[in-house]
């Protein structure tokens, strides 16, 4: 089951040197799972909007089946292909 929760958040920037930052509440934070240190994948979309994607570490398919084989593993997942598509990152 896939959850998706859409939060409307008007932030301002605020002056640091030559530069400017947005703070993001803890709670914001917290539920995107963000540490201190965190990279940002940065996408600016047509019309000047921006998407913050954090970057999160994948581990291979084979080294996922590994995993899933040590620890008993579902029963139902079998094939490669599927479990290629269950640790994709968009």
């Amino acid at each position: 089951m896939c959850n998706t929760w859409f939060y409307l958040m008007i932030k301002a920037t605020k002056k640091v040197g030559n530069s400017q930052r947005i703070i993001l509440d803890a709670p914001l934070i917290e539920m995107v799972h963000l540490n201190v240190g965190d990279e940002m994948h940065v996408t600016v979309h047509e019309g000047g909007s921006m998407t913050f994607t954090p970057l999160r570490s994948v581990i291979s398919p084979n080294a996922a089946a590994e995993v899933l084989a040590s620890d008993g593993g579902a029963t139902g997942l079998r094939e490669l292909g599927l479990l290629e598509s269950t640790v994709a990152v968009p």
